[in-house]
């Protein structure tokens, strides 16, 4: 049984689709390094990190409302770079979608709600892939890596002998986009039944309503 002194390493993040993991790992074989690859599983974008909180602030974080979610969207990764003080390698989008930074202030605003004092960042989206570098990752291909954005999900770190893990505790899906309405032309019904249309009256194409 979980006690309430408990603490959870959180944050929110984004999850790449099994295409655009294939897509990564693909880019990754193609552009060795000198670094140590990031677990697949561990592949993710952060978007707001929460730090270290008690069990009733994780649970009041589960449960938080994002009514104002933007509609399913897409990132391009398409820049790689790396830090030299932390040794990681990384793509990012350049430049990021402005869908992706509303999202980043919808779940900072949501964050705001469970009663938790969250610093607000500059935002600079990246996925990290390489850990430990010794030389600059200076890849031989330019990156063009779509990342389809369909949930945000509320993740626990965990900290193992063989590096970090991940456990998501909740999600929240996207809003898919509405579909545009298209016009389309009624049949010609002769100049007889295009005088009824003027009348007034109102007409289905197989019979009267």
């Amino acid at each position: 049984m979980a006690r309430n002194d408990e603490k959870y390493r959180l944050f929110f993040a984004l999850y790449p689709p099994q295409t655009t993991q294939s897509a990564l790992a693909a880019f990754l074989h193609a552009n060795p390094a000198s670094g140590k690859p990031v677990p697949t599983a561990n592949w993710h974008m952060t978007l707001l990190f929460m730090g270290v909180v008690d069990r009733p602030t994780c649970e009041r974080l589960q449960a938080v409302q994002m009514p104002a979610l933007p509609t399913v969207f897409s990132v391009t990764l398409n820049r790689c770079g790396w830090w030299l003080r932390s040794r990681v390698g990384y793509l990012a989008p350049e430049p990021p979608p402005k869908a992706l930074f509303r999202l980043h202030q919808v779940v900072y605003s949501a964050a705001q709600t469970s009663g938790l004092s969250v610093k607000c960042s500059p935002y600079h989206p990246h996925v990290t892939l390489l850990r430990r570098l010794s030389l600059p990752w200076k890849p031989f291909q330019t990156p063009s890596i779509d990342w389809p954005v369909t949930q945000v999900h509320l993740l626990r770190s965990f900290l193992s002998s063989h590096g970090p893990l991940y456990q998501s505790l909740a999600s929240w899906p996207l809003p898919l986009r509405k579909k545009k309405l298209t016009r389309t032309s009624l049949p010609d019904l002769g100049a007889s039944s295009q005088s009824l249309f003027k009348t007034g009256s109102v007409f289905c194409l197989y019979g009267v309503i």
